[in-house]
């Protein structure tokens, strides 16, 4: 049972019925307009052979798929933490379908930067990098206000935009003091799901 995994809590997450995906006005909008951002950074970059803006998009898009489509609400529940299965198996299994997503999003308009500019083939790989790095710390602010995401998605732009603000005032060393905050939201989260 310890090996269990929970392959269904990314659908339990979601309030999926029957394997069906519900759209809503909210999904096909955002769908609708990074579709569009996309299409227009691409364009421009293979017409300029400039690979930054489709990059940028493919990480910022990325990102932001990534953050609406990820609800770590079975975290909290009892039934997960009666169960001997650990809290990381929990944790990446919620983590699938919006990596998925955030990932088929970032390879179109990484390739396309590509091929406007192939000789700046690592801007687009280290925006990959990038994009996992994101992705992994506000998957990390998802699954500690679990059952928020909104204050998730809030809390998690106003650390990273006050950590950058403070790196280019007083050097890259601060960044530590975000990854500490990280760690911290780890230990707390997985805490409460072995503890209550």
């Amino acid at each position: 049972m310890d090996k269990m995994n929970p392959a269904w809590a990314g659908s339990w997450a979601w309030n999926l019925t029957d394997g069906r995906l519900w759209f809503t006005v909210w999904n096909v909008g955002l769908a609708i307009l990074l579709s569009l951002g996309a299409l227009i950074s691409m364009a421009a970059s293979l017409a300029q052979h400039w690979a930054l803006p489709a990059a940028v998009t493919g990480v910022l898009g990325g990102l932001l798929i990534f953050m609406a489509s990820l609800r770590c609400q079975p975290l909290g529940s009892p039934v997960f933490r009666s169960a001997p299965i650990r809290f990381v198996r929990v944790w990446l299994s919620m983590l699938r379908l919006p990596a998925a997503l955030s990932a088929l999003f970032f390879v179109f308009p990484a390739g396309a930067a590509i091929a406007a500019e192939p000789s700046a083939w690592t801007l687009p790989v280290g925006g990959g990098v990038g994009l996992l790095m994101l992705n992994t710390a506000y998957a990390i602010f998802a699954g500690y206000f679990i059952s928020a995401p909104a204050v998730a998605a809030l809390t998690f732009v106003a650390a990273l935009a006050y950590a950058e603000y403070e790196t280019l005032e007083y050097g890259r060393t601060l960044l530590l003091s975000f990854i500490a905050l990280l760690a911290w939201l780890w230990f707390r989260a997985r805490r409460r799901f072995y503890h209550g």
